[in-house]
């Protein structure tokens, strides 16, 4: 019955339809509440739902347990459903007893409340994405539980709290987002499970130096610390990171000196770095790159290889830079360029240059007449 336009209630007829296995009802407004006597119901399929709430109904609770379960969405919003509470694989507050579930992932549907209670023990568990809703709260310490946890993506919903120190033991988390909430604190020391690769934790209100945070994430391919508070200068463990291609620090309120690294992409944007841009030219990979809004100074980086393909948006707004792409010259006006004696000559021929003999002869006339008009002075006032 997917992609149709149906409208009403649901045919009493389905609910006698007990052997369905499968029912697939994705984009169709939907509540399950007809199909609760449906004990061999595996598989159900409602993504791309406006998931519409179930009735409460005493003592009436659904026989089938699900295998597979779509539930994504294309953000019209919704609560959570309730018959998911029932669930083995995803019951109330979806991990109470998940034994065997191996992946979760309810996207973009705008679900709201609280997620991962105190006993959730997901043992099994690998895959969680909740990005794209209303959850709220701080990350649940139940997490730990999830002993084999590799992506965690909770980007973009209304968590809160500080970001614990005790994720760095879920030993196998490899993508870690926290994108788009509003988190805040410092970031804890040692932060990092040694597997990870890749750290999401832009636009929140996260503050503090971030000293000592990644120093030991020997795998980190992706760091975005972007859009927060951070201060101080730029962590020298950066330098240490021999897997790192994205570092994005822009929006903070970083200062001090740019660090040298071999990455794919590099925003330094709107910090209040200073002194001068180090030579990058060695960072072949080097496909994205900004230091505006800063105070650097000196001379951009020379124009050659990858940076030939950086126009001056990556530059601008650093008053004391100079050089191209930027249309401010590096060469002072108190500095005369040399000229050849070709060029002496002919500018000599052209009036360009002054003519020296003319000049003595000019001095020493106005010298004497200077001399002589002294004498007459002196002459006509000798008590002078």
């Amino acid at each position: 019955m997917s992609k149709n336009d149906l409208s009403g209630t649901w045919p009493l007829c389905l609910a006698n339809l007990i052997s369905i296995y499968t029912l697939d009802l994705s984009q169709i407004p939907i509540s399950l509440l007809p199909f609760f006597n449906h004990s061999k119901l595996k598989y159900l399929n409602c993504r791309e739902n406006e998931i519409h709430t179930d009735i409460d109904v005493p003592n009436l609770t659904p026989k089938f347990q699900l295998e597979t379960l779509y539930l994504s969405g294309q953000r019209e919003g919704g609560v959570f459903p309730k018959f998911l509470y029932y669930q083995r694989i995803i019951p109330q507050d979806l991990t109470v007893e998940c034994i065997s579930l191996s992946g979760l992932i309810l996207s973009n549907n705008n679900l709201q409340g609280q997620i991962f209670p105190r006993q959730a023990n997901c043992k099994e568990l690998r895959l969680l994405r909740l990005d794209g809703n209303q959850f709220i709260g701080s990350v649940p310490y139940s997490i730990l539980n999830c002993t084999g946890l590799q992506v965690l993506d909770v980007r973009d919903n209304h968590r809160t709290g500080s970001i614990p120190s005790w994720i760095r033991n879920v030993t196998f988390l490899q993508v870690f987002g926290l994108s788009k909430n509003n988190l805040f604190g410092k970031l804890p020391s040692s932060f990092g499970p040694l597997k990870i690769i890749s750290i999401y934790l832009s636009k929140n209100r996260m503050e503090g130096s971030s000293m000592n945070a990644f120093y030991n994430c020997s795998e980190s391919m992706t760091l975005d610390l972007s859009d927060n508070y951070f201060t101080r200068r730029i962590p020298k463990w950066t330098g240490k990171l021999p897997q790192l291609r994205f570092l994005l620090l822009g929006n903070n309120n970083l200062e001090g000196e740019m660090p040298i690294q071999q990455i794919e992409s590099l925003d330094l944007s709107y910090n209040n770095l200073n002194g001068n841009i180090p030579q990058l030219t060695q960072l072949n990979f080097l496909t994205v790159f900004s230091v505006a809004h800063n105070n650097l100074s000196g001379n951009t980086p020379e124009i050659v290889a990858q940076f030939a393909t950086f126009d001056k948006s990556s530059y601008e707004e650093n008053p004391f830079l100079c050089g191209p792409p930027l249309s401010k010259s590096c060469f002072s006006s108190s500095i005369m360029p040399r000229v050849s004696k070709e060029d002496k000559k002919d500018h000599k021929r052209d009036g360009g240059f002054m003519d020296m003999d003319a000049f003595y002869m000019s001095f020493l006339i106005s010298y004497a007449i200077e001399l002589l008009t002294i004498a007459a002075v002196l002459y006509i006032n000798p008590y002078w």
